[in-house]
């Protein structure tokens, strides 16, 4: 679909859509024991995590963002979840995905003038802001949430046009292959064509998009002559095809095969980087394919207990909730019968790690003391992994935590290229 076609279908109010905290929830109830942290950027007041400073840091504008948030908390507009502000029911002003597509457009079409003027570096920024905020509108991008797929699909093509317009910056490839007879997409960012390259597969997950890295790929990666390949979990974005199973991480061990035979990615030199769930889809990625895998970087990772214990489920925020039954194919209102297929994601349940350090891939772990991945958990993986490097940060916000988390994951690669 044309990018002005799908422009037209984002601002044409009079279409009637399902409000997002809805689509995967058919009875939605207040959750009063459910995190509320800033690490995690959820708040009893919005449904969708607000993380302010992390969205600037991966390319957006203060002022832009608050001045939407700020439509969206003081809109008088029918609610469907009248205690939190993002449940604007009618698409137009106050409505979470029309406010963060306005400032998006407005970035849009300030680069569309800088571009026609020649100023090709400033039609680069406002079109990585209006990825950034696309993204934003889009999320937690469930599926059947239409005016989502349609925020998400400008994100991808406005995410193009910072290369399109700075080709120095680098080349984008689409990377298609078969996963289980379904379609995958990925998108390659290539520092040229002229030579080999390590690659760093990023495993983008659920509370993430593919700007969130772009950051990381400029300032650390290119820089150090490697190529990165965004993957997207079951049931997102270019993996929208697949459902969330038990072998998560079969769309990774078939996508090391096809970058192994690229013809400008250093087979030898192929490492992953995930966090939260893609985290774990790492994991098992590397207990099935560890000849592939040159390093391996987990942010915050989910391992054992954020799927098996009660305590944690039941914190669980509803868009969280909504989120992760999306995937399955469940609806979050049956939260119960979810916990028990929950279970069957665990890295222990699974025996995917082992006790003797049987994994001797060079890993890094990223985390906070307050985040969900447990001291249990914490001891499975340091007995999993016979090299693993601890980067552990002490009640961080969460922009200081990612921030900190991304430059210290980026410098492990960067040796581990070397």
């Amino acid at each position: 679909m044309a990018e002005e076609n799908l422009s037209e279908l984002l601002f044409k109010p009079k279409f009637s859509y399902p409000e997002t905290s809805t689509v995967s929830n058919s009875s939605f109830e207040d959750l009063d024991n459910c995190y509320e942290s800033e690490l995690m950027g959820f708040s009893k007041y919005f449904y969708r995590p607000v993380t302010r400073f992390s969205w600037v840091l991966t390319g957006g504008n203060l002022l832009d963002i608050d001045e939407a948030l700020a439509n969206i908390c003081t809109s008088k507009a029918t609610r469907t979840r009248p205690k939190l502000f993002d449940t604007v029911n009618e698409y137009g002003p106050g409505h979470w995905n029309f406010e963060f597509n306005s400032i998006a457009q407005k970035r849009v079409n300030l680069a569309k003038e800088l571009s026609e003027k020649g100023d090709m570096v400033k039609a680069a920024h406002n079109y990585r802001m209006a990825s950034r905020y696309f993204a934003i509108a889009a999320h937690p991008n469930l599926k059947g949430d239409i005016l989502a797929d349609t925020s998400y699909a400008l994100c991808r093509t406005t995410f193009r046009k910072v290369f399109e317009c700075m080709p120095s910056l680098g080349i984008v490839e689409d990377v298609n292959y078969k996963c289980k007879d379904k379609s995958v997409n990925g998108l390659l960012l290539l520092p040229d064509r002229e030579s080999l390259h390590p690659l760093v597969i990023i495993v983008v997950n659920y509370e993430s998009y593919i700007t969130d890295y772009l950051h990381s790929y400029l300032n650390y990666l290119r820089p150090n002559n490697a190529a990165v390949l965004f993957l997207e979990m079951p049931g997102q974005g270019g993996s929208s095809a697949l459902n969330l199973e038990d072998h998560y991480s079969q769309f990774i061990e078939d996508a090391l095969d096809v970058m192994s035979e690229h013809k400008y990615i250093d087979s030898t030199c192929i490492s992953l980087l995930g966090s939260n769930i893609s985290g774990a889809a790492c994991i098992r990625a590397a207990r099935f394919k560890p000849e592939k895998i040159r390093a391996m970087a987990l942010i915050d990772p989910f391992v054992h207990s954020i799927f098996t214990e009660q305590k944690m489920l039941d914190a669980f925020p509803a868009c969280m909730r909504a989120s992760v039954c999306n995937r399955i194919g469940l609806d979050a209102a049956n939260w119960s019968f979810v916990n028990s297929l929950l279970k069957a994601l665990s890295l222990k349940v699974q025996a995917l790690l082992t006790p003797n350090g049987g994994c001797k891939i060079p890993t890094i772990l990223c985390m906070d003391n307050n985040t969900v991945v447990s001291k249990d958990d914490v001891m499975y993986l340091k007995n999993h992994f016979s090299d693993l490097k601890m980067h552990q940060q002490k009640n961080a916000s969460y922009s200081d935590f990612y921030s900190t988390a991304l430059n210290e994951v980026c410098e492990f690669l960067k040796e581990k290229f070397i």
